[in-house]
C-alpha cells in the first residue's frame, strides 16, 4: 500500500515537473537592424526582442503572430502620395497604375539553419498577417515606429535557440493589367518643389552614412534617380537656385 501512495506521489511530481518544463514563449532577435532590398533606404528594424507567447507549450494557429517593428526614416519612398500602394498578391483590371509593396521575413536558427521564410514578394498566406500592416507603414511619418505581422512555422517552435531574423524589402510599378509601368505615378512627376524635397531629404540621408554602410548604395541610387528626373524638369529661377546648392551638397554627401 505504501508503495502504491510513494509511486502516485512520484507520478504527480513528475507529471508537474514535465508541465513546468513546458516552453511559455518563443522569441526572436535582430540579426541586424537594416532593411534589405528597395526600401532599404526607407526604413530600420526596431532592436529588440520578438515575442510570442505559448499555450500550453503549443502555438495558436490563429493568434501566434511575430510583430516586428519597423522605423520609418527621413529618406524619401521610391513612389508618391498620388500612387495607390497595394500588397503583393494583389491585382486590378481597370487600367490605372499602382504600386506593389512587400516585406519579408526570415528566421535562422543557433546553427544558422533557416526555420523561417517569407519573400518579401510573397502575398496571401505566405506573405504578412495582414495586409493593413503593409499599407500603414508607408504612411509613417520620419521617425514613428508601425508594425508589421506574420503568423510564425511551427518549426521556429522547436529550433535551437536564439533566433534571429532580418527583414527584407521590395516594391514595383504596374498598371490595372499587370504590366510593368516603370513609373507609378512617381512622387512629384510634374511638381518640382516635391521632388526638390525628396531630394533634398535623400542627400540628407547619404551625408549620415558611411559609404562602407551596407545602405549607402540604395540611398545614392536613390538620390540619383531623382536628380536625373529634376535635370529635365523647367524650374523657375529660385528652383534652379534651389537645385543647384542640392547637388553641391550631393558632391560632397
Amino acid at each position: 500500500m505504501k508503495k502504491n501512495l510513494l509511486f502516485v506521489v512520484v507520478l504527480v511530481a513528475a507529471v508537474a515537473l514535465l508541465a513546468s518544463c513546458k516552453k511559455k514563449e518563443i522569441s526572436m532577435t535582430p540579426e541586424t537592424t537594416k532593411v534589405s532590398g528597395s526600401l532599404a533606404a526607407c526604413f530600420e528594424v526596431v532592436d529588440e526582442p520578438v515575442k510570442v507567447a505559448l499555450k500550453d507549450g503549443k502555438l495558436d494557429e490563429m493568434e501566434s503572430v511575430w510583430s516586428v517593428k519597423l522605423r520609418r526614416t527621413d529618406a524619401a519612398l521610391p513612389f508618391g502620395d498620388d500612387c495607390e500602394i497595394a500588397p503583393y498578391g494583389s491585382y486590378r483590371t481597370d487600367g490605372s497604375s499602382y504600386c506593389l509593396a512587400g516585406f519579408g521575413l526570415k528566421i535562422k536558427d543557433a546553427d544558422g539553419n533557416v526555420v523561417q521564410e517569407n519573400e518579401a514578394v510573397e502575398g496571401g498566406l505566405s506573405g504578412p498577417y495582414s495586409s493593413d500592416d503593409v499599407k500603414a507603414l508607408f504612411q509613417l511619418k520620419a521617425g514613428e515606429v508601425g508594425e508589421i505581422r506574420w503568423t510564425v512555422d511551427s518549426r521556429c517552435q522547436d529550433a535551437k535557440e536564439p533566433l534571429k531574423f532580418t527583414i527584407s524589402s521590395a516594391h514595383n510599378s504596374v498598371d490595372g493589367y499587370g504590366g510593368n509601368s516603370g513609373s507609378c505615378g512617381e512622387a512629384g512627376s510634374g511638381d518640382v518643389d516635391a521632388l526638390l524635397n525628396q531630394f533634398e531629404n535623400t542627400i540628407n540621408r547619404l551625408s549620415k552614412l558611411n559609404w562602407l554602410d551596407d545602405n549607402y548604395d540604395a540611398v545614392e541610387k536613390q538620390a540619383i534617380n531623382l536628380y536625373d528626373k529634376l535635370i529635365d524638369m523647367e524650374m523657375s529661377s529660385e528652383q534652379e537656385k534651389r537645385f543647384e546648392e542640392l547637388n553641391k551638397k550631393f558632391d560632397k554627401a
